[in-house]
């Protein structure tokens, strides 16, 4: 009667392709690149600075920072007699305070559980002192409006000089819709080369680790003093350099505060900086001396 022919196979192909188009979805729409902070920033400076001073085999090139100074030190324009005034420049920080505290590094010397522990009396010397003391302090810092930083460590020190210490710092960035963490670790053995019952001048060699998206480390040394002038007043300097993934990574802090019984409350300024970039502030906290 006329009635139109349909090919079975026909129906099914054109059925399948109407399932395709409606099966079909746009692809998502493309994720706008996340804001780069002012943390990540600086983790990349250190980052590439790790890749600049290193070519393709992974040899260290010439002109870093720490070459620099290595070569300056050697070079042979250099007469003897400067050489000398050279290293004794170098060397003062550690001959310096020992020759000016009348310091004898072979006699060990007891230790209070706190600063000031009686009227007239610094730290470093008790008549009957323990053989171990320490400190273990929390701090926070403010960096910037967006960035602020916590930190933890703890400091150990014997009668016989040999010592160390231990610090973990986490920077945290607010970006608007994300957070940005940055992570620090460092520790060192440390020896107090001089000391008295007013002053005590350490330093040490250790490992520092900074840990972002990617993961920087290396050697760390410190250089740390402390003043117990008066009751109930005590003041701190502490500087490290590290060499983390092949360039110089500075630490600087400087504080003072008061301690009452063996809790002391301090405040000062910290900046860590790399290759022109800085993350630096004021800090706040509390340390336990035991």
């Amino acid at each position: 009667r006329g009635e139109e022919h349909t090919d079975p196979h026909d129906r099914t192909h054109r059925d399948s392709g109407n399932r395709g188009g409606r099966d079909h979805e746009d692809p998502p729409p493309a994720q706008p690149p996340r804001r780069e902070g002012r943390l990540r920033r600086f983790e990349r400076g250190v980052s590439e600075n790790r890749r600049g001073n290193t070519d393709r085999s992974g040899a260290r090139q010439p002109g870093t920072v720490a070459g620099e100074v290595f070569d300056a030190i050697l070079t042979d324009s250099c007469n003897d007699m400067c050489g000398v005034l050279i290293l004794e420049g170098l060397t003062a920080p550690w001959w310096g305070p020992a020759e000016a505290l009348e310091d004898n590094p072979g006699q060990p010397k007891g230790l209070s559980w706190r600063p000031h522990p009686a009227p007239g009396r610094g730290y470093g010397e008790p008549q009957n002192g323990h053989l171990v003391a320490g400190t273990v302090g929390a701090s926070y810092q403010r960096v910037s409006s967006t960035i602020e930083a916590h930190r933890v460590e703890a400091r150990v020190r014997t009668a016989w000089r040999l010592g160390g210490d231990f610090a973990y710092t986490e920077f945290d960035e607010d970006l608007g819709d994300s957070r940005d963490v940055l992570r620090m670790r460092a520790g060192h053995l440390t020896y107090d080369f001089a000391r008295n019952d007013w002053w005590t001048f350490t330093s040490g060699l250790g490992w520092k680790t900074l840990k972002g998206q990617e993961i920087n480390e290396g050697i760390d040394f410190t250089y740390r003093a402390e003043c117990y002038p008066v009751r109930p007043w005590v003041f701190d300097f502490t500087f490290e350099a590290a060499s983390v993934s092949g360039d110089l990574l500075g630490e600087v802090s400087l504080g003072g505060g008061v301690v009452l019984k063996n809790l002391q409350v301090r405040a000062g300024y910290r900046t860590l900086f790399s290759d022109g970039t800085d993350l630096s502030g004021p800090e706040a906290g509390l340390v336990v001396w035991y």
